[in-house]
């Protein structure tokens, strides 16, 4: 049979609880046990601190949305930005909160009104018609796309964009890897190829 706890000691043990004091102090000095304490804890909606830190965590504000919420201590020392969610994470990291952020001028953008000119669709034709209409590293002659070498996002070869040397023909899959980790092995490809090209 579960014990009957006097309503004054109950009392006694709330304020103590509000007033900052640990389970193991509470029950020494009251004698309630620190199953009956977390029990009462849960029923008036009282946190007990761990190793003197708050177990909800510290109350801090979305980056995002503003909603505020509570955060592990640890998380918070941790990271510099703070989310209510993953949602609001993956909102946050678009645009210019992003850290790669440039002013707006992104490469897609860029990218969406060159491939629009009939200089450039005159490029990728030459390109494709000097390589045989296949990909240089596979040979594959279906999905191909026209590679620039000197890629064209950076500054510097912006100049090179409608070059004809400075293209390649790939096929969708190469040209991925081109762009992707892997594309050290596709670039001495390309180099190979361009070197007999020029012979």
């Amino acid at each position: 049979m579960a014990r009957i706890v006097d309503p004054q000691l109950r009392m006694a043990a709330i304020e103590m609880m509000v007033g900052g004091k640990g389970q193991r102090e509470i029950s020494r000095v009251l004698g309630l046990s620190r199953v009956y304490l977390r029990t009462l804890a849960d029923e008036i909606g009282y946190q007990f601190p761990r190793n003197g830190i708050e177990v909800k965590g510290e109350l801090i504000v979305c980056l995002f949305c503003g909603s505020p919420f509570f955060r592990p201590r640890s998380k918070v020392d941790r990271a510099s930005n703070h989310f209510c969610s993953n949602y609001c994470k993956g909102q946050a990291m678009r645009g210019s909160l992003h850290r790669s952020w440039k002013d707006g001028s992104t490469y897609d953008k860029w990218f969406d009104e060159i491939s629009q000119k009939a200089e450039y669709k005159k490029w990728r034709k030459a390109v494709l018609a000097r390589d045989s209409n296949k990909c240089v590293v596979c040979g594959n002659t279906e999905e191909l796309q026209a590679h620039h070498i000197k890629h064209k996002s950076d500054e510097e070869f912006k100049h090179l964009v409608f070059e004809v040397s400075n293209g390649v023909t790939l096929c969708e899959k190469c040209h991925q890897t081109a762009h992707s980790k892997a594309k050290i092995l596709i670039e001495q490809v390309v180099e190979e190829k361009m070197r007999k090209n020029n012979e």
